[in-house]
C-alpha cells in the first residue's frame, strides 16, 4: 500500500525532513539472489532487492542535490523557493519537487491556463524500485503525475553495484550547465 503524502513542505533552509533522513542497511535474505533493504533508525523492512542492489540513503541523495543547484544557481532565483517533499512505500520512495517562483510564467489560452517555470523534481528509492532521477528545466506547475511537460531534461541512474553518488552529481552539474 502507498502511503503517499503530500502535506510535507519544508520551508527553513531546505532542510530533509527527519521522517526521509534515515540510514539504510542489509540484511541477508534466505533467498541466495537477494536481500533486505532496512531503515536502520526503526528497523522496518523496506522490500527485497538483487544482492547487487546498492544506494545512498535519501538524506545523502537530497542533500548534495540541493548543494549542486544552490552552487548552479543565483542567490535570488533560489531565495523563495517552494520545496514539497513526497514519500511513499514506508519510506523507501521520496520525491522533492522544488519549484523556483521567481523563474516562472504564465501561459494563457482560449481553454487554460497555466504556469510554466523553472522546477527541480527529483525522485529516489531505496527499496529497489525507483531509479535515481533528476529532471529540471521549464516544467509546468500543473502535476506530477508521471507526465512532465516542458523544455527539460533529466539525469537517471539505477542502483546498481556501479551506482556512484559523485558520478551521479558530476553528470547533473555538466547536464544543466549544458540545459542551461
Amino acid at each position: 500500500m502507498l502511503d503517499f503524502t503530500s502535506n510535507i513542505t519544508c520551508l527553513s533552509e531546505l532542510e530533509i525532513p527527519a521522517k526521509i533522513d534515515f540510514k539504510i542497511a542489509f540484511e541477508k535474505s534466505r533467498a541466495p539472489s537477494k536481500k533486505y533493504a532496512i531503515n536502520q533508525d526503526s528497523g522496518l523492512v523496506l522490500d527485497t532487492v538483487g544482492k547487487d542492489f546498492t544506494c545512498v540513503s535519501h538524506g545523502d541523495f537530497f542533500r548534495n542535490i540541493l548543494k549542486t543547484v544552490s552552487d548552479n544557481l543565483e542567490p535570488s532565483d533560489i531565495e523563495n523557493a517552494k520545496p514539497v517533499w513526497n514519500t511513499g512505500r514506508n519510506g523507501g520512495f521520496a520525491m522533492l519537487d522544488l519549484r523556483l517562483p521567481d523563474m516562472k510564467t504564465t501561459i494563457v489560452s482560449e481553454n487554460i491556463t497555466t504556469e510554466i517555470g523553472n522546477r527541480i523534481i527529483a525522485l529516489h528509492g531505496v527499496d529497489g524500485l525507483c531509479s535515481n532521477q533528476t529532471h529540471f528545466g521549464a516544467i509546468d506547475y500543473f502535476c506530477t503525475n508521471g507526465m512532465i511537460i516542458g523544455k527539460h531534461t533529466n539525469v537517471k541512474k539505477k542502483n546498481t553495484k556501479g551506482f556512484s553518488l559523485e558520478s551521479f552529481i558530476s553528470e547533473l552539474k555538466r547536464t544543466r550547465s549544458m540545459f542551461y
